[in-house]
């Protein structure tokens, strides 16, 4: 999964309507786990990289509003809570509980869903200024 700083692709919950939905839908997409190949530019052993995603984001557009929600728990963990709600009732549709730990020799993504039993990890393998690339973590 790709996740590129607010400056490429999504806007702050501030940022005018009519760019919030597809600035946010192209981080959703990223998070919500497109695994692909990446290239390693170095090891990636740090969040602050990851400091840009902080604050509050929303995604105001179709049928649903997404909005997620990021502070920083500790120096090594940002904690996240990512919210689908059908705009015709306002609803909620889905709710994610994510997490940015720095821990071992790595950072990972970490993302609880209603879907899966367990929190799925992603690791941190590209971390470049304005560039996050994950791929997922081998189960234990």
């Amino acid at each position: 999964m790709v996740v590129n700083s607010p400056r490429q692709k999504w806007l702050p919950a501030a940022a005018p309507a009519v760019h919030r939905f597809a600035a946010l839908q192209a981080l959703m997409v990223a998070v919500v786990l497109l695994i692909g190949t990446t290239a390693q530019a170095g090891p990636c052993t740090s969040i602050e990289p990851a400091r840009w995603l902080l604050g509050s984001w929303i995604a105001d557009g179709g049928k649903r509003i997404v909005t997620e929600a990021w502070t920083e728990a500790s120096p090594t963990t940002f904690e996240g809570e990512g919210v689908t709600r059908d705009r015709g009732d306002g609803s909620v549709v889905e709710r994610e509980a994510l997490r940015l730990v720095a821990m071992g020799d790595g950072v990972f993504y970490v993302a609880k869903v209603a879907h899966n039993e367990s929190p799925v990890a992603f690791r941190l393998t590209n971390c470049e200024a304005n560039r996050l690339d994950f791929r997922r973590s081998p189960a234990p």
